[in-house]
């Protein structure tokens, strides 16, 4: 009886063992494989963890690279012929706007800071822009301004060039005494009219004198006309004249071709 009750026992034991190994192993076990519908939901949280990052992209779309192209840098560059313009005189500055082969919009000169002239790149980005003859007599910083082309794909970006000095010259007027009578009678007025021609819309102004024999026998300040009356003493005889301007700001001293004066 007691050989029995071991046996028992024994495969009691057994069974109890039997239960408790799977229970212990269903425990440790790790969490179930999601199905489909689980990875979709695990993917998009993913994904949208992503797009936090990175701004550009879609909210509601795969992700993917941002299709605007980024802006192209340009750079200007101005030269000059040479440093030196007379007042009045044709004179043109070279603009080059690298990257060449691309549009990059209108070119501006400004003298001084003020915008003066513009012009249009050719398709190597290069461009001669014609300055006004007006510029004053003196010193100025020239500067070259491209606008660039920002709605251009890609966009490129304005520059602007290093400054260049320019020295503008006095010029030279034209002298003249047109409307004289040089034929008169002893008795007769003996008026010197005078004329000083400037350029670029610009008056020369100063003073103007007659030189008879080679002495100074009178003087006058031109008007705003840049004309003048110098009238000689009535006992002038036959002489040659000379007319000659003192020059201003802008024109130098100069002198009209000499005429001679006949009294008869």
């Amino acid at each position: 009886m007691r050989r029995t009750d071991r046996r028992w026992r024994f495969l009691a034991g057994i069974a109890a063992l039997a239960l408790v190994v799977p229970v212990s192993l269903v425990e440790r076990a790790p969490a179930p494989v999601a199905g489909a519908a689980t990875r979709t939901v695990a993917g998009t949280a993913s994904a949208g963890a992503l797009r936090d990052r990175l701004p550009h992209v879609a909210a509601d779309g795969p992700l993917e690279r941002s299709s605007a192209a980024e802006p192209v840098a340009s750079a200007t560059t101005l030269s000059l012929p040479v440093g030196i313009a007379v007042f009045g005189h044709p004179f043109s500055v070279h603009v080059d706007v690298a990257p060449g082969g691309a549009p990059v919009g209108a070119v501006q000169v400004l003298v001084d800071g003020e915008p003066v002239a513009t012009g249009e790149p050719a398709a190597d980005g290069t461009v001669r822009v014609p300055l006004p003859a007006s510029l004053a007599v003196g010193t100025h910083t020239l500067t070259a301004v491209s606008a660039g082309v920002p709605q251009s794909e890609p966009p490129v970006l304005g520059s602007s060039s290093a400054p260049r000095t320019l020295t503008v010259t006095q010029t030279l007027p034209s002298v003249r005494a047109d409307g004289t009578d040089w034929s008169v009678r002893r008795m007769d007025p003996k008026a010197i009219h005078i004329q000083v021609l400037g350029t670029a819309g610009v008056r020369p102004t100063g003073r103007v004198a007659v030189w008879v024999n080679g002495s100074r026998e009178g003087s006058a300040t031109l008007d705003p006309s840049g004309d003048a009356v110098v009238t000689l003493a009535t006992t002038t005889r036959t002489s040659l004249v000379v007319v000659t301007y003192g020059g201003d700001a802008t024109y130098l001293p100069w002198l009209a071709s000499p005429r001679v004066l006949i009294v008869r």
